[in-house]
């Protein structure tokens, strides 16, 4: 399975306060993003939950495997200048990607 976990970032409120519990492990990153892990379903993408990180291997190890995953996955990028400074906007750039 740790070769289908990805690091995922999302808004600091896209998960509703009736199910932030079970996304104890969510870490902030920056000011209004935070990290979560998300699993590949092939055709769909389903974030990890507390009770699915400590079936799986745990946080550490399920961590790393998300961010190995990212980085061995092409992507390709374009900077923005905005009024308010730089954006990167990322988009995977493999065969099959869009």
């Amino acid at each position: 399975m740790s070769e289908r976990v990805y690091l995922r970032l999302i808004a600091d409120d896209m998960l509703p306060p009736e199910i932030v519990d079970s996304y104890e492990y969510v870490r902030p990153v920056a000011k209004g993003l935070v990290e979560a892990l998300s699993l590949d379903l092939g055709d769909a993408v389903s974030m990890l939950r507390d009770c699915d990180v400590a079936q799986y291997g745990g946080l550490e190890k399920l961590r790393a495997a998300g961010r190995a995953n990212l980085l061995k996955d092409p992507f390709e990028g374009e900077q923005l200048r905005l009024q308010r400074g730089l954006l990167w906007r990322a988009r995977p750039s493999g065969p099959g990607m869009s």
